[in-house]
């Protein structure tokens, strides 16, 4: 699913002038940058740029827009399948993602928006070079606190908002938004200091507006006065203390002490020593900063706040440990300087030794190669004259979000620096297991949420989950870092282990009614699997296997399969002694994910890896899956009667050996006769249990009299039974697999389950289109599109609108047939491939067009297929749902 521009809760204000210059460039193909430091409003502006105007759409020729939102990708070899993925394009090919992107993209008329590239540069370089030099009509619009140094580049240096007019503007109605405007001549004057302190920085007027119900606005601009006052580059230049302006520094805050039985206890004051306070319970220690600090040295002030270019080693003003010792800070500390602006705090490094930062390769094959580029040279710090009147502008920000951290209660401090382990969206509860313990136990956190979304650092979205921006991101990235004695380690393996955890109860409860929400909210948290991922791979690499062979199905089925195989990969290869259950798992992940790209050789060796695996393990979901697997290989070869008899085995349970490819041959002539239920589907125990059942018997397999207890859960033999119901109406036993498919699918109502039930309603629409029950077919096909959409199975979605289309074709709705047709082969374009599945679709799909043409002529037929063809898949689909 492509992925939407950012929608704006609030009121976008200013930026008249820089809309009237970029939006005539954006009508042309080049690269536009718009650079500047964090907080200027480089995101909020691009998508202003890329809303379609009044009026306009694709239909009337305005562009296609695509938004890739690039914070959450950290490894730059996944750089081109995340924005596919963005794109919408759920490739199930093998081909390399940024040729298919540039593929999929092609000649239309599209807008491409790559948002926050500054810790990929060089990756991002390479691929809008690629995807340029591949696409004649592409427009790439880039925010990043650096140009991409290509030739040609249109860069556009955003700065902050004027401070007399946008600037109080905004000011002004972010304060009326929370509660508070400033009223009267005087109050608005001082509004207007405000935003002359600020520099029009919107990000830190928004933080600064955040404050006003806590604190009028006299008393904001003092205290932004005197904080601001601390980041004078006069007193951070090196000028002689004699010419050096140094504000009065205000005495530290007092610091607060852990104590077991009360969140939070103040302490007078701090002092080199000990002070007594009660353990916090595990996994998490609860050092915690309360800070940042400033102090007066030999008449300069030090700042904890490092220059833009910099990595800083930020020093809390005091660290309490797990054993009650408060250690004292005296000074901070900033070393490096190779990190350009952008490079994520943390990473240490500059573009030479940036994690991930290798090319992502052309990937193009007989594309044009990529052009040749600039060398780059890593921007400079701007030069600091004495004679500024105040502080430098990304000075000013960090000084402003130092200072809302600072006014922050010692409790949303911690939860702030916490809650930047997240690479995406997290709800409450998600929070609370993460993030909470010590201080932040019980309603402590939910206080703590609920004055930093009053505060504006995090942003509440609609169905109970919570945003942090990008730049404040950063910030509690650092304080956690400064939280010292392993704090972040600990909180990104507690962060790794909820999500394993999450993963594990998922893949649990499969097979039952929560099924379409756990997809759902795997694809959510994607960025945040991923970041697991990358903390297990090099913590405990086999729980990184587990976890990748856990999700590696769910991202199988929602298009995910590039990264599903990267990750499966490279773990497999790392983990030669992971547990065989583990490795059987990974493999038949693995296989399902290569069987999808169309690469069946590779496919097979890894069903025959799984297998082997499988029987060193000895568990029965092994050697189920296996089954499955082996099976729907068989079946897209032709060769239905071997995967039906692979699969009635397998579910026969031990008495029968698990033979590859066993059973009767592709000549043999099963014996007619109905086949035999699982008669325990309907008394399979709840998601998460162990079931037992006999299972589907196929040519001269016997029935056991008394069947294996216990074998297999319910999701796996649902799987191999479906791979025989597809076998059996690839044979021609037409009533005997609608028979199997109605008892299966019933079972699956009963259970609340999706994925199985959509591929059932697959399977009866065929079997009724093929029996001349056109409206009857076109119910089932309905049924099926619902239901994969919700899953967000792309590959599922074009199977049912090709049976749609056939349906409305065999009514005679000839036009209705076409559109959904055409809805169809936008959908297959977004699989990255040409229609697929079982061979008796084919002829299907052949006659559904010829007798449509013949009843409305080749003119009006393709009229209405380029009108599905042309719509949004998304809005397409929703249509046809709820067309009659």
């Amino acid at each position: 699913m492509r992925a939407p521009i950012p929608s704006m809760d609030n009121t976008f204000v200013g930026r008249s002038a820089e809309l009237a210059e970029l939006l005539p460039l954006l009508g042309e193909p080049r690269l536009v940058t718009l650079t500047g430091p964090g907080g200027v409003g480089k995101s909020r502006l691009a998508a202003r740029l890329a809303a379609p105007l009044p009026g306009e759409s694709e239909a009337t020729g305005a562009p296609t827009v695509f938004w890739a939102a690039l914070w959450p990708t950290r490894d730059a070899r996944l750089l081109a399948s995340a924005v596919a993925e963005a794109a919408g394009l759920t490739d199930h090919t093998a081909r390399q993602p940024l040729r298919a992107l540039g593929e999929w993209i092609g000649d239309r008329r599209a807008l491409l928006v790559l948002d926050t590239c500054e810790h990929l540069v060089e990756a991002c370089a390479d691929l809008v070079a690629a995807l340029l030099a591949a696409c004649p009509a592409l427009t790439v619009l880039a925010t990043s606190r650096e140009p991409l140094g290509l030739p040609g580049e249109h860069v556009h240096r955003l700065a902050p908002l004027p401070t007399g007019t946008d600037a109080l503007t905004l000011f002004l109605d972010r304060a009326a938004t929370a509660g508070a405007l400033p009223a009267g001549r005087a109050e608005l004057a001082l509004a207007a200091a405000v935003c002359r302190r600020l520099e029009g920085i919107p990000l830190a007027l928004e933080l600064a507006a955040a404050q006003l119900p806590d604190r009028p606005v006299r008393a904001l601009a003092e205290l932004l006065g005197d904080r601001l006052a601390l980041t004078d580059p006069l007193t951070t230049s090196g000028a002689p203390a004699s010419t050096a302006r140094v504000a009065p520094v205000a005495p530290v805050a007092p610091v607060a002490a852990i104590d077991s039985r009360s969140p939070v206890a103040p302490v007078a004051s701090v002092a080199p020593g000990r002070v007594r306070g009660g353990s916090v319970p595990p996994p998490i220690d609860p050092s915690v900063t309360f800070g940042p600090v400033s102090s007066t040295r030999s008449g300069s002030v030090e700042t904890p706040f490092p220059p833009e270019g910099s990595v800083a080693s930020v020093a809390p003003v005091a660290r309490i440990d797990s054993r009650g010792s408060v250690a004292p800070v005296a000074s901070v500390a900033v070393s490096g300087s190779g990190a350009g602006p952008g490079t994520g705090p943390g990473t240490g490094a500059g573009h030479g030794s940036r994690p991930g930062a290798g090319s992502v390769g052309d990937g193009l094959g007989a594309r044009p190669t990529l052009p040749e580029r600039a060398p780059r040279v890593p921007p400079q710090a701007p030069a600091v004259d004495a004679r500024m009147p105040g502080p430098s502008r990304p000075g000013v920000l960090r000084a402003t979000i130092g200072w809302s951290h600072q006014l922050c209660t010692p409790a949303e401090r911690l939860l702030w620096a916490r809650m930047s382990v997240f690479r995406s969206d997290a709800g409450a509860a998600v929070l609370r297991a993460v993030c909470g313990g010590g201080p932040l136990d019980g309603p402590a956190l939910g206080a703590a949420l609920a004055g930093l979304c009053r505060k504006s650092v995090v942003v509440p979205l609609p169905g109970g989950r919570y945003r942090m921006l990008d730049t404040v991101r950063e910030y509690g990235e650092l304080w956690l870092t400064g939280l010292g004695e392993g704090e972040a380690e600990r909180l990104a393996r507690r962060h790794a282990a909820y999500v394993l955890g999450v993963v594990r109860a998922a893949e649990r409860g499969w097979f039952g009614p929560g099924q379409a929400e756990t997809y759902r909210g795997i694809a959510e948290t994607h960025a945040d699997v991923c970041a697991a991922l990358d903390h297990l791979a090099l913590t405990e690499p086999a729980q990184a296997l587990e976890l990748a062979a856990l999700v590696g199905f769910f991202w199988a089925c929602c298009g995910h399969l590039h990264e599903a195989g990267h990750y499966l990969e490279e773990l497999l290869l790392a983990c030669p002694d992971a547990p065989v259950s583990v490795q059987a798992r990974a493999h038949w992940a693995l296989g399902v994910v290569r069987a999808l790209q169309g690469d069946f050789d590779a496919a097979d060796a890894l069903s025959g890896d799984s297998l082997m695996f499988a029987e060193f393990s000895g568990e029965a979901d092994r050697l189920l899956d296996a089954a499955y697997l082996d099976g729907i290989l068989l079946l897209l070869q032709g060769r239905p009667n071997e995967a039906g008899a692979r699969c009635a085995r397998a579910l026969a349970g031990p008495a029968l050996p698990p033979a590859r490819h066993g059973g009767a041959g592709p000549d043999a002539n099963p014996p007619r006769g109905p086949v035999p239920e699982d008669r325990h589907l309907e008394s399979d125990p709840a998601p998460g249990q162990r079931s037992g059942g006999s299972g589907f018997l196929w040519g001269e397999a016997p029935v056991p009299a008394h069947p294996p207890a216990r074998w297999g859960s319910a999701g796996a033999r649902v799987r191999c039974r479906l791979v025989v119901v597809f076998a059996l109406t690839a044979a021609g036993r037409a009533e005997e697999a609608r028979a199997a498919a109605e008892r299966l699918r019933a079972g699956c109502v009963r259970r609340g389950e999706s994925w199985t039930r959509a591929y059932l309603d697959h399977q009866l629409a065929l079997d009724d289109l093929l029996a001349g029950r056109s409206v009857e077919a076109a119910a089932s096909a309905r049924r099926m599109i619902a239901g994969k959409q919700a899953l967000g199975d792309s590959f599922g979605v074009a199977l049912g609108l090709d049976l749609l289309s056939a349906a409305l074709a065999a009514q005679g709705r000839a036009e209705a047939s076409a559109r959904v047709a055409g809805a169809a082969s936008t959908c297959w374009q977004t699989v990255g491939h040409p229609q697929r599945g079982t061979p008796e679709l084919g002829p299907l799909r052949a006659t559904a067009e010829r007798s449509g043409r013949a009843l409305i002529g080749d003119r009006s037929w393709e009229l209405a297929f380029d009108t599905g063809a042309l719509r949004d898949p998304v809005a397409a689909v929703r249509g046809i749902l709820i067309a009659p």
